[in-house]
């Protein structure tokens, strides 16, 4: 990695505009940022979707559309989407009936089984899963439980800046 000249224009340059237009791996201080240009679009389809549904009561209607033609296409930018819906499922309050913690149970266990078939780059299917998987952790009690403990509360506290330290100590470590 890092087969450029490492200068203070080169590390701006990179900071202000490369990491989400224009991203090589190989001129990137931190190669997990291939990210940001799909969190910059998914960030923006989440504040357009909210600017012109976000105060309309069928909103949740109008998501899961939009969400359920981005999953057809195989669009990370679904799973944004359907941060949004859950969310929105979440806060109303609904109760849950008997037979769709049922559902949620085989969400949970189909999303445990993404990696399984659908490795790589997951599609369709896959990422529907990903969504039922996420789901099930918000809706269950049991397992929305096991994200509120102290020590999942730390994780998620140390978990992205461990993400990002991680490239630039690997690369201090082999230069020494």
């Amino acid at each position: 990695f890092l087969r450029v000249e490492l200068t203070v224009t080169h590390l701006l340059r990179f900071s202000l505009f490369d990491v989400f237009f224009d991203f090589r791996s190989f001129e990137s201080y931190i190669p997990p940022l291939w990210t940001m240009s799909v969190e910059l679009v998914g960030s923006a389809v989440v504040v357009a979707l909210l600017a012109v549904f976000g105060r309309v009561t069928w909103r949740a209607w109008a998501y899961a559309a939009v969400m359920i033609v981005l999953l057809a296409l195989g669009s990370f930018y679904s799973l944004f989407v359907a941060g949004i819906l859950l969310a929105e499922l979440f806060v109303s309050g609904i109760p849950i009936a008997t037979w769709c913690r049922w559902l949620l149970v085989a969400g949970f266990v189909g999303g445990l089984l993404v990696p399984v078939f659908s490795p790589g780059i997951p599609g369709p299917v896959g990422l529907f899963g990903i969504v039922a998987w996420c789901a099930a952790w918000m809706f269950l009690a049991p397992l929305r439980r096991l994200l509120e403990t102290r020590l999942s509360v730390w994780l998620g506290v140390v978990s992205f800046p461990l993400y990002l330290v991680h490239a630039p100590l690997a690369y201090s470590l082999c230069l020494y």
